[in-house]
């Protein structure tokens, strides 16, 4: 599972290489959100030092995307499906999944907007005297 933070650099590691068909490749993320089925398709800049046992990106949730650097706009928190393609290593990366070599990975993307769940404390009217209380 990815976890992606809202509004903040996400450092995501996952084993690409493994199933790769290429031995040069680039890779091609796409979210899906599983309730609005938005769609975002985009690039990230491998950043292992040991890509034959895991690969890590740097996946940025922010106001404004560059889809060729990781930095994406996520309009919903809550649950996401992502797949990860391979891609012929091109200058840029096609972000068209028809033009990908292989699927590589599928799974799930958990949003997280500290905003949206932030606690709420119910204060009251300050009003007693026409208070009930349950006594079932």
């Amino acid at each position: 599972m990815i976890y992606i933070t809202k509004g903040q650099a996400n450092t995501v590691v996952l084993t690409l290489n493994e199933k790769a068909t290429a031995t040069a490749h680039d890779w091609l993320f796409e979210f899906v959100n599983d309730v609005t089925g938005q769609t975002v398709a985009f690039t990230a800049f491998e950043q292992s030092n040991s890509t034959s046992r895991y690969n890590m990106f740097t996946i940025t949730e922010s106001t404004t995307q560059n889809l060729y650097n990781g930095t994406i706009t996520l309009s919903d928190a809550g649950f996401w499906t992502y797949t990860v393609f391979e891609m012929a290593q091109t200058s840029p990366v096609s972000l068209v999944k028809a033009n990908a070599l292989a699927t590589v990975e599928t799974g799930k993307v958990w949003v997280y907007d500290s905003t949206a769940n932030a606690k709420t404390v119910f204060i009251g009217d300050g009003n007693t005297k026409n208070s009930t209380t349950f006594k079932g």
